[in-house]
């Protein structure tokens, strides 16, 4: 990447100054890996809460995490939280106030709240202490929530970022070569699992250029960057097959080559089928990082879990008819487009019932 092509450095090298600041962390900071600082980089550190949050249905927006710290770094142009286990449509995940120039901005179909504008990582903290989860879902299952400084989105130890645009497959290879994450190294995104094919199909809203290419040799498709550079995932066109232990998706009928010259790898957002496209075409595209040693510890996983606490014990339901409602319920559900009837029971002290409408 950017160690590599910019500065000239060895990217095997965690610190080619002995300044104390990694090598990569100093690339994605934009200073020069050659020159000594005389403070190290501080990696920024995000720490929430100890202890799993509660959610009882129906009871409204509650803070995802309203004490958890953001240290270290200097200044961040986003962050992104997202449902990763046990979402349902219905989840919403909001940034109750603007912070300084951070907006948030929800896709309720994947779960993925993105905050994005310039800010320190006291703004941040502040920002994310004040995102909000919220449901109008009957689903109790557990929800998991991952919260990450910058534009990707995580699987598997690696990180995605989808870039949107017109872009041939050589201009986004190149862009993808260009960008770092953390102290990570980027490159077009190499699908080698289906986990992590349905990954990207249920995180990004768009057709997009993948990592494989068959432009070495015709037939013979590789993954082109990344760990798995010149790793044969596919032989032949539709009809061919992927070697032993090698992962492909390829839409019925393709590849097909069609004309001559389709050698670069589409994913389908419907479906999360590949096609080959020709040089001409041109989309956005999926970066992967996670080249290099371990990132800087700029962005930390953990699990809050949101459940439903009990049913008798918080409300009391009725569908359109007349029933009995006694005070030791804590709230009412009930439905619309209806009418209740209600009566009013009370136990005294002697163990005499009284109800009345």
């Amino acid at each position: 990447g950017q160690e590599v092509n910019v500065y000239g450095t060895n990217p095997s090298l965690a610190d080619t100054d002995g300044d104390g600041a990694p090598d990569g962390v100093e690339v994605a900071a934009g200073t020069n890996p050659l020159l000594a600082t005389s403070t190290p980089i501080q990696p920024a550190t995000i720490t929430l809460s100890a202890a799993s949050g509660s959610y009882r249905l129906l009871q409204g927006a509650v803070p995802l995490d309203d004490s958890l710290t953001v240290t270290g770094g200097d200044t961040f142009s986003g962050a992104t939280i997202q449902i990763e286990a046990g979402f349902a449509p219905g989840d919403t995940l909001a940034l109750t106030s603007g912070i300084g120039s951070i907006t948030g901005v929800y896709d309720g179909t994947k779960g993925i709240l993105t905050l994005s504008g310039s800010g320190s990582a006291s703004a941040y903290q502040s920002a994310l202490r004040a995102v909000t989860f919220s449901t109008t879902s009957t689903s109790t299952a557990e929800r998991e929530f991952k919260v990450t400084l910058g534009s990707a989105i995580s699987f598997g130890g690696h990180y995605y970022e989808y870039v949107s645009g017109s872009y041939t497959w050589a201009q986004a290879r190149a862009l993808a070569l260009s960008k770092t994450f953390n102290g990570l190294s980027g490159y077009l995104a190499n699908l080698t699992s289906a986990a992590e094919n349905s990954f990207v199909l249920t995180k990004i809203g768009a057709d997009v250029w993948i990592g494989g290419s068959d432009s070495v040799n015709d037939g013979v498709w590789k993954w082109m960057d990344g760990p798995e550079a010149g790793i044969t995932f596919w032989n032949g066109l539709s009809g061919g097959s992927a070697p032993s232990g090698r992962f492909a998706n390829w839409n019925p009928g393709e590849p097909n080559n069609y004309g001559g010259s389709e050698d670069y790898a589409q994913f389908y957002v419907g479906t999360g089928k590949w096609n080959d496209l020709p040089t001409s075409s041109r989309l956005g595209f999926l970066v992967e990082y996670g080249t290099d040693a371990p990132a800087a510890q700029t962005f930390f996983r953990r699990t809050n879990i949101f459940s439903n606490q009990g049913h008798a014990d918080n409300y009391y339901g009725s569908d359109c008819g007349t029933d009995q409602l006694r005070p030791d319920f804590g709230f009412l559900r009930f439905e619309r487009g209806c009418e209740h009837t209600w009566n009013l029971c009370v136990d005294d002290s002697f163990g005499f019932t009284s109800c009345g409408e």
